[in-house]
C-alpha cells in the first residue's frame, strides 16, 4: 500500500539524517579518517534525499544507487570511528546495513521491502531511544572533533 511505502520513506529519511556530517578544514586530529568518511556520507545522503521527492516511491535503480552509497559511506565511518564513539557508530551502521540488505533482498523495491516482516524490527531499531542516544553522541563528537554540525 502507499501507506507502507510512506512509512518506509520516513524511516529512510530519519536514518539518512542521523549521521550527516561535513568536515571542517585543516584539523589534523585523530578524527581525520572519521571526518573524511563523514564527508562522503553527506554526499551519499544528499543523493538519498533526492529520491524521496514526489509522491511515488523511488525506483529500484534510484534506491540501489542512493542506499548502496549510504551503506558504503557509513561502513567507512564505522571502520574509522575513534574509540569514544565506536560503539555508537557501529550501532547506526549495523542497523543501516540490515535495512539495505532487506531492501536489496526485495530487489530495491520499497513497497515490497515495507511488507517484509523484518522491516518492523528494523524500523523499531532505527527509532529506538538507544539509537537516538547513539546518534546524539556521534553528533556531539563530530561537532567537537571535526567542527561539524550533524543531522538535518
Amino acid at each position: 500500500s502507499m501507506r507502507s511505502s510512506r512509512v518506509l520513506g520516513v524511516v529512510a529519511a530519519v536514518l539518512l539524517a542521523s549521521a550527516a556530517t561535513a568536515c571542517g578544514g585543516g584539523d589534523e586530529s585523530s578524527a581525520n579518517g572519521f571526518c573524511e568518511a563523514a564527508e562522503k556520507f553527506v554526499v551519499a545522503q544528499d543523493e538519498g534525499d533526492g529520491i524521496f521527492e514526489g509522491d511515488a516511491p523511488p525506483t529500484p535503480e534510484a534506491a540501489k544507487a542512493a542506499f548502496g552509497g549510504v551503506r558504503d559511506a557509513i561502513a567507512d565511518m564505522a571502520s574509522e570511528a575513534p574509540d569514544e564513539i565506536k560503539a555508537d557508530v557501529d550501532m547506526v551502521s549495523a542497523t543501516m546495513t540490515d535495512f539495505v540488505a532487506l531492501l536489496e533482498g526485495a530487489d530495491w523495491n520499497f513497497e515490497a521491502a515495507a511488507t517484509d516482516p523484518e522491516f518492523v524490527g528494523i524500523s523499531d531499531a532505527m527509532t529506538s531511544p538507544d539509537m537516538e542516544a547513539a546518534q546524539d553522541r556521534v553528533d556531539a563528537y563530530a561537532k567537537s572533533e571535526c567542527d561539524v554540525t550533524l543531522g538535518s
